[in-house]
């Protein structure tokens, strides 16, 4: 667990959150915490590392279509904070279906902060989905928590 603090309007705000973590044989990592202003615009970043030669599905309707599990990741609504959709690399065209290849995938997770929020630490949780397979196995689909806190300042 991490314990991250910082001066905002007087008084010290404090946001603790937890950021990387081990899944079938898969590691992640998420920015923790994220500072911004009352209508600022900011990213977080999830990153996402494996080893050859294993693979993970793109965020591809094609891919869904074949019965494989696309890498996505969905966070539940937080008042004053806007989530826009998650940005995704593209990914590698194989024949049948559109994968990440090792070592990392990096998804970007765009927020903003309504203009009205309120200076606080605000936790925004979420799910990692995926699927890792390599060329003769695929593992079944998983499903990970990924969170991460907007800590909003002072305008």
């Amino acid at each position: 667990m991490t314990l991250l603090s910082r001066r905002a309007f007087g008084a010290i705000a404090v946001c603790m959150s937890s950021g990387s973590a081990i899944a079938q044989n898969l590691e992640y990592d998420i920015t923790e915490v994220v500072y911004a202003r009352p209508g600022e615009e900011v990213r977080v970043l999830i990153n996402i590392s494996f080893d050859p030669p294993w693979y993970i599905y793109s965020d591809n309707e094609r891919n869904a279509d074949s019965g494989s599990t696309p890498t996505s990741v969905e966070f539940e609504a937080v008042p004053h904070i806007q989530l826009a959709d998650a940005a995704y690399p593209p990914g590698v065209d194989v024949g049948t279906a559109e994968i990440y290849l090792a070592p990392t995938v990096e998804i970007a997770q765009p927020i903003r902060v309504r203009p009205r929020a309120k200076a606080g630490c605000y936790k925004v949780e979420g799910v990692l989905t995926y699927q890792l397979c390599k060329i003769d196995l695929c593992l079944p689909p998983e499903d990970v928590d990924v969170n991460f806190e907007v800590l909003v300042e002072e305008g």
